[in-house]
């Protein structure tokens, strides 16, 4: 009896396609891997960027409304507070404008000596919504356009009818004389002065905002300022370090000159991010953010 035997061909991929395979799979692992690590890379610069956006125009919409209010340009300022002598400066106080006019009331009829420390002004108060805001612990009474500016200690306030007459005690006495006589009325304002400082802390940038620049004379005590932002270059490269300056209305450097504006240019960095970047193209995909704007007080 004859046996007949079937053979059977055994499956499997030759050492060639193996390889053909793993070429083709590394190849597609490659290019996965590249365009997942470009896309976090862009994602990381997109965040950054609208981080550093936000920040930035959140703290140039608090200086605008701020400087808007003011009571006559605002003046550069050194990082420590002192009248800077450049054009570039780190920083700007200005007089936030509160209330006025208000009328000063005439103790005789030559006016204030300068030694007087207790001055005494009325409003209309008939209405709550025209009614003047009462004198706080230094805030500044503006007389004689400027030239007399008093800082409030206490003030005590009656309202008889529709008059409001305030009693005010200074910090110190007038110094300058204000003279009238009885058939001039005189006005005065109620300003308080404010200050916005850029201030370089460990190679970092840090804008800092100064509610009650009258009183904080030391710049650099923490208790007299709020950090509104710590992510500023503030570099002295392009004088990122001294971002304010008065300028034209062409965006010329100026002094003294007529209808002036503040130029604020700041670059700001998202630090979010920044560790991702720092070790993947950085250079290709910036975090800063350099925005210029020009502001001008109301008054």
């Amino acid at each position: 009896m004859r046996v007949r035997s079937t053979r059977r061909g055994c499956g499997g991929f030759t050492l060639v396609e193996i390889m053909i395979g793993m070429s083709v799979l590394t190849a597609v692992g490659v290019a996965a891997y590249s365009m997942l690590l470009s896309s976090s890379i862009l994602f990381a610069k997109n965040v950054s960027l609208n981080t550093s956006n936000t920040i930035l125009r959140t703290a140039l919409d608090r200086m605008y409304n701020d400087i808007n209010q003011g009571y006559g340009m605002p003046k550069l300022i050194n990082a420590d507070g002192s009248s800077a002598t450049t054009q570039l400066a780190a920083g700007i106080t200005f007089d936030l404008y509160l209330g006025g006019p208000y009328v000063v009331t005439n103790p005789g009829t030559t006016g204030f000596p300068s030694s007087t420390q207790s001055i005494s002004m009325k409003c209309y108060a008939a209405d709550p919504i025209t009614a003047q805001p009462v004198p706080l612990a230094y805030d500044v009474v503006v007389l004689d356009n400027g030239t007399t500016r008093p800082v409030v200690d206490t003030c005590t306030s009656a309202t008889a009818g529709s008059v409001q007459t305030m009693t005010i005690n200074l910090k110190s006495p007038l110094g300058n004389a204000v003279s009238w006589n009885s058939t001039t009325t005189k006005t005065a304002f109620l300003v308080h002065k404010k200050a916005y400082v850029v201030a370089t802390v460990n190679g970092v940038g840090e804008l800092r905002m100064y509610n009650n620049a009258e009183a904080g004379t030391d710049f650099s005590n923490a208790a007299n300022y709020v950090v509104l932002t710590r992510e500023l270059s503030g570099q002295t490269t392009n004088n990122e370090n001294t971002p304010f300056s008065i300028v034209t209305q062409s965006g010329d450097v100026c002094t003294g000159c007529s209808n002036p504006f503040l130029k604020i240019g700041m670059r700001v960095e998202g630090q979010q991010f920044n560790q991702t970047l720092s070790t993947k193209q950085a250079q290709e995909f910036n975090t800063f953010l350099q925005l210029d704007t020009r502001l001008r007080p109301r008054n």
